[in-house]
């Protein structure tokens, strides 16, 4: 069953979410965590030296910690206060894969299914991939070019945002252009939308490193 946004269900339903949140979170205090600044759906505390980090979604939990003792005992407490399933070690987390290498200690985080479905979706499966997300040195205006559906056009820079802001910051700067002309989109500016998804094409198994050694080099590559 799908609740039509609007609706006085789908009102319902994110009532019941909004207490089951704020349940949850005053519950979280308690226990001694505190909540970021930054993102009011991530908590964190410390448990003499080790460091316990949560994540919420909707009713999904995601912890991690430097200390394995610590993070048992904070799942043990949980279950107490809370019917809870554990699903062991996290793979896939919001459409992002997590891979790991325990060995070298380093974590990666892509997006690969998820970027695959989108360009298949507008109907670039078979395009040529480019090496860059925008072409350098162009520049656009509003009302340039023939008009386009907006709805679709807004659908396609829609289901980039979040990758941009997750496992993708190289599209970033491009998508902010192009998303720029979301309310009066023109051909001109629907190929330049398009040129990411063939710059997807060739990257989209790429994504983000977390090394853990703090002696390695880091490689930032930028598009001006």
């Amino acid at each position: 069953m799908q609740i039509r946004e609007g609706s006085p269900w789908a009102k319902t339903v994110s009532s019941m979410y909004r207490c089951w949140y704020q349940m949850f979170s005053d519950d979280l205090q308690n226990m001694g965590y505190q909540q970021y600044p930054s993102d009011p759906c991530v908590y964190w505390k410390r448990v003499g030296s080790g460091l316990i980090i949560l994540a919420i979604h909707v009713d999904d939990l995601v912890i991690a910690s430097n200390n394995p003792q610590t993070l048992q005992h904070e799942k043990e407490a949980f279950s107490k206060k809370f019917a809870m399933y554990h699903l062991r070690e996290a793979h896939v987390v919001l459409g992002m894969k997590i891979l790991r290498d325990r060995l070298h200690r380093k974590l990666w985080l892509t997006r690969t299914n998820n970027l695959s479905e989108i360009i298949e979706k507008f109907g670039m499966k078979d395009c040529k991939p480019v090496a860059t997300p925008q072409e350098v040195g162009q520049c656009f205006e509003q009302n340039e070019g023939i008009p386009i559906k907006m709805k679709e056009y807004q659908a396609h820079i829609g289901s980039l945002t979040y990758a941009a802001m997750s496992t993708k910051p190289d599209i970033a700067k491009a998508l902010g252009v192009v998303n720029q002309f979301a309310s009066n989109p023109s051909e001109i500016h629907w190929t330049a939308a398009k040129r990411i998804l063939r710059y997807l094409k060739g990257t989209s198994d790429y994504g983000i490193c977390f090394d853990s050694k703090q002696d390695s080099e880091t490689k930032l590559t930028g598009f001006g």
